[in-house]
C-alpha cells in the first residue's frame, strides 16, 4: 500500500499498525480503530481495507475467530475495491487456514484458491505463493491425500529456493521438509522420508 498520499498523521498511524501487529495486540487495536474513524469519514476504501485487515490479522493472533471473520470480511470487500492484491491474498490465505482448521476443506480450498489468483496480480508473491502451498499440502495431509500433499510441497519447495533471503526462508523451508518427510511416512516411502 502507498502512503505517500496520506498526510504525516495518518501515516504515523498505518506505520505504528505494522510495526506493533503480532507485538501489542491493544496498540495495534487501538490505531486501527483511529484509522476505521478517519477512512469512514473520508470515504477511503483504502485505509479502511488496511484497518480491517490488520484488525483481523490481530484478532488471529489472539485467536478471536469471531471478530477475525467479520474483521476480515470486511477488508477482503475494501481490498478488493481498491485491488490491494497482496492483502487480499493474505487475507483469502488466513480465512482458508480458520475453514482448514474448522474441517470445512471445500471452502478451504475455494479461499486458498481465491488467494492465489490474487498473486498474479502484484510482484513479489512468491513468498505467499510458498505460504498457500504449504496451507493445501498441510490440508491434504489431514485428508489422507499423501500424494497430492507431497506435490505442494515439492512445488513451495521449489519456489522457496529462489529466494534464500525471503524473512521466512528458514521456517517455510523446515515446515516443507518436516511435511514431505510425513507424506513419505504416511506413504512408506522411507527411504525418501530419511533424507
Amino acid at each position: 500500500m502507498n502512503f505517500r498520499a496520506y498526510d504525516s498523521n495518518t501515516r504515523a498511524w498505518l506505520e505504528a499498525v505494522e510495526q506493533n501487529i503480532g507485538i501489542d495486540a491493544e496498540l495495534t487495536l487501538r490505531y486501527c480503530n483511529e484509522i476505521i474513524e478517519l477512512a469512514m469519514n473520508k470515504k477511503d476504501s483504502a485505509l479502511l481495507g488496511f484497518a480491517y485487515f490488520y484488525l483481523g490479522q490481530t484478532y488471529y493472533c489472539l485467536n478471536d475467530s469471531s471478530n477475525f471473520l467479520s474483521c476480515t470480511s470486511k477488508a477482503i470487500s475494501y481490498l478488493a475495491q481498491v485491488q490491494e492484491w497482496e492483502l487480499l491474498s493474505r487475507s483469502y490465505n488466513c480465512m482458508g487456514i480458520l475453514a482448514a482448521n474448522r474441517g470445512n476443506y471445500p471452502l478451504a480450498i475455494e479461499y486458498y484458491r481465491k488467494a492465489m489468483e490474487c498473486c498474479n496480480y502484484y510482484e513479489n508473491s512468491l513468498g505467499q505463493r510458498c505460504a498457500i502451498d504449504i496451507n493445501v499440502g498441510s490440508m491434504d495431509i489431514k485428508a489422507g491425500r499423501y500424494e497430492e500433499a507431497e506435490e505442494y510441497f515439492k512445488r513451495a519447495k521449489e519456489q522457496i529456493k529462489q529466494k534464500p533471503l525471503l524473512p521466512e526462508y528458514h521456517p517455510f523451508s523446515i515446515s516443507i521438509l518436516v511435511n514431505l518427510s510425513k507424506c513419505y511416512l504416511f506413504q512408506g516411502k522411507y527411504d525418501k522420508m530419511q533424507k
